[in-house]
């Protein structure tokens, strides 16, 4: 797909519960994604992404989170918010280190760092 950015009104989808933009060019989410409260599945994968928002720290019923094959350097603090987190997926990235709050995941099941440096 040749999608690049994701439209600010994305953020009136208030009930959606799983989000795929996967295989995409997208460079940088918006921040009206922090008020997709109710999502449950961010698949973010083979994007652009080199951030997150630290919004994402809102989507407080995120269980999967997808961000294998991006271009991420670091993660924000707030990443470690999702209380409800099961699977987070950050192969192929450029991550050296993880947010030191990462403990705070307690629901974590799954984490997959292959190929960062």
């Amino acid at each position: 797909n040749q999608l690049k950015k994701l439209p600010p009104a994305i953020g009136d989808l208030t009930t959606l519960l799983k989000l795929n933009v996967e295989h995409n060019q997208l460079s940088q989410i918006p921040p009206q994604i922090g008020t997709l409260v109710h999502l449950r599945e961010l698949w973010l994968n083979e994007n652009s992404l080199s951030q997150l928002p630290p919004v994402i720290g809102l989507l407080l019923e995120l269980r999967e989170l997808r961000l294998n094959q991006n271009v991420l350097a670091s993660l924000p603090a707030e990443i470690c918010d999702l209380g409800e987190l099961k699977q987070l997926r950050l192969s192929h990235n450029q991550l050296r280190a993880l947010p030191p709050q990462m403990h705070r995941l307690t629901a974590l099941t799954e984490l997959t760092l292959i190929g960062n440096p």
